[in-house]
């Protein structure tokens, strides 16, 4: 099995091979990917799953591995929610 510091091997936006073949998840670990892609705007699942895929590319895929991985995609594509261009905490009375 590949060590951790290959996760950052594939840059974000690129495909380690044009024509990667499908994945084989078990249920339970398609429901990891899931949870993890809930939090992100639909517009940008699309984006999750194929860097997801990315990510475990040449991988033996295990509960672990898989769960570092779906975090490092979210964490890459993730925009906290703003109000017209502001914190998203509102100003408290020591701010």
């Amino acid at each position: 099995m590949p060590t951790g510091a290959a996760s950052n091997s594939v840059p974000m936006g690129q495909s380690p091979t044009p024509a990667s073949s499908p994945l084989a998840l078990t249920d339970d670990e398609l429901d990891v990917v899931r949870r993890f892609a809930q939090p992100l705007p639909r517009a940008d699942r699309d984006s999750y799953l194929r860097r997801v895929a990315a990510l475990l590319v040449g991988r033996e895929i295990g509960p672990g591995i898989l769960h570092r991985v779906c975090e490092q995609a979210q964490l890459e594509l993730r925009r906290p929610p703003t109000l017209d261009g502001r914190s998203r905490l509102p100003a408290g009375k020591y701010t």
